[in-house]
């Protein structure tokens, strides 16, 4: 992606970095402008796309952030786990000693009063006592033993079973919560083992995270500087465009100012042509008077017969002519005329002064056509931006009979050129034969043919979108029917 992007801004500013202008080259110029227009569209879809790109960029950096501020949410959770798990542990800890103090305490107890009770039985016994059961009791090997054994007979004092059995119970007592806390401390140490174990687990996503955030980033930036390099590219093109198209118009003028001064030329060599013939043609009729007259006075003095006569009128007759006319207003004017016409008849070489087309009759058309000239007829006062595709904001002749078109349901296609709308729809015969809603395509603009013999467009900078021209305003290229 890098690469074309690359590229196709190398070929912009190889093609557009200077603006060869020729003042007797005007084709080369409107090839130029055409191949600008083309090279703009391209830059502008690099642009959409770049910054399509760019935002998608941007939502995945939010996300990464979103997430590495959940993690560190999910990590200070754990640390505050952590630090509660060891606060719970040195407690336990802290417990099970004091637990075994206990029970250091309650042994060496045990077996003091072990060694009592022993005695103390050995005692009762001896003093009259069953020897097999005392046999029984001392031989056995610790308190509790000797509380069984002792259960088999109801020698013992009812103190002396109390105390054994409290004695018991507390030692019971001390080994079972021993083993609880044991089994609790080992259940805390797992689960601190675990907490820390997690930590570290978030702790590695949040890093890779961050790695990937920073490669984001860079995309990102990256993004930037194109974007950047291609609006300057696109600014550049437009600049260059718009040199062109100032060279252009004063091509076309200086090529007007020539056909009118050449058409001033031959309209004077064309009237005194024409003064050279009539004081021509009146001379000669000068001449024939005056030898008619000379005539008329030698048959005068010639005798008279009938035959004589005969002959006279005769030749009268045979020498008549028609008497001069005066040089009235009505004949000047009539004069003129043909001198008009006749400088109409010539060819004339130059494109800008073909004679005009005729104005068609008004399109009636109460459909689609009207609706899309109505539609467009909305955003008159729109200014005129060169590439431009808002019909709110600014536009320019392409993007507004694309826009139009599209917006009316005449056209589902993707957006065009001025050139190339001469290509689109179906062909419309000659101007006489347009209906409102047809596109009128010009050699490097395009308008919309409101039916009426006027068109909608963007103009130009200091005009926008108006309706005010006429369609045969300029040489006519394509008619083209969405209709």
């Amino acid at each position: 992606m890098k690469k074309r992007i690359l590229c196709m801004l190398l070929a912009a500013t190889m093609l557009f970095g200077s603006v060869p202008v020729l003042a007797d080259e005007e084709d080369d110029i409107r090839a130029q402008i055409a191949a600008a227009e083309e090279e703009y569209a391209e830059t502008s879809e690099l642009l959409d796309t770049l910054t399509a790109e760019q935002v998608e960029i941007q939502s995945q950096i939010s996300d990464v952030n979103a997430e590495i501020v959940s993690l560190m949410v999910r990590i200070g959770q754990a640390k505050d786990d952590i630090l509660m798990t060891n606060g719970r542990i040195r407690w336990t800890e802290g417990y099970i000693e004091v637990v075994k103090d206990c029970l250091d305490v309650a042994i060496s107890t045990k077996d003091k009063q072990y060694g009592d009770m022993k005695r103390r039985i050995q005692y009762i016994y001896e003093k009259g006592g069953d020897l097999g059961l005392l046999t029984m009791i001392l031989s056995s090997q610790d308190i509790t033993t000797l509380f069984n054994r002792a259960e088999y007979t109801n020698k013992l004092h009812e103190a002396d079973r109390r105390q054994l059995e409290e004695y018991v119970t507390a030692v019971e007592n001390v080994d079972k919560t021993r083993d609880e806390l044991n089994e609790q401390l080992g259940m805390l140490e797992e689960e601190q083992s675990n907490l820390v174990a997690q930590r570290i687990g978030l702790e590695a996503d949040e890093a890779e995270l961050e790695i990937k955030l920073e490669e984001y980033k860079a995309q990102n930036a990256d993004y930037e500087v194109q974007i950047a390099e291609a609006e300057k590219q696109a600014e550049q093109i437009l600049a260059n465009t718009r040199a062109m198209e100032a060279e252009l118009y004063r091509i076309q003028e200086e090529k007007r100012r020539a056909a009118e001064e050449e058409a001033r030329r031959k309209a004077a060599e064309e009237a005194a042509r024409k003064a050279a013939e009539e004081a021509r043609r009146r001379s000669e009729e000068e001449a024939a008077e005056r030898e008619a007259a000379a005539a008329a006075a030698a048959a005068a003095q010639r005798p008279t017969s009938e035959s004589t006569r005969s002959s006279r009128e005769e030749t009268a007759a045979s020498s008549y002519s028609e008497p001069p006319r005066s040089s009235t207003a009505e004949e000047s004017s009539y004069y003129e005329d043909d001198d008009e016409d006749d400088y109409e008849d010539e060819d004339d070489e130059d494109d800008y002064y073909e004679e005009p087309e005729p104005e068609p009759e008004p399109s009636y058309d109460s459909g689609l056509g009207s609706y899309i000239v109505s539609y467009a007829c909305k955003y008159i006062g729109t200014p005129y931006v060169w590439g431009g595709n808002s019909l709110s904001t600014g536009v320019d002749c392409s993007h507004f009979v694309y826009l139009v078109l599209k917006n009316t349901g005449a056209y589902g296609g993707g957006y065009t050129t001025s050139g190339g709308w001469a290509y689109l729809g179906t062909r419309v015969g000659s101007l006489s034969e347009a209906r409102a809603g047809d596109v009128i395509v010009y050699s490097g603009h395009v308008a919309i043919y409101d039916g009426y013999g006027g068109i909608v467009e963007a103009l130009d900078y200091g005009y926008g979108v108006v309706h005010m021209r006429s369609a045969s305003c300029k040489s006519i290229v394509a008619i083209r029917r969405f209709t």
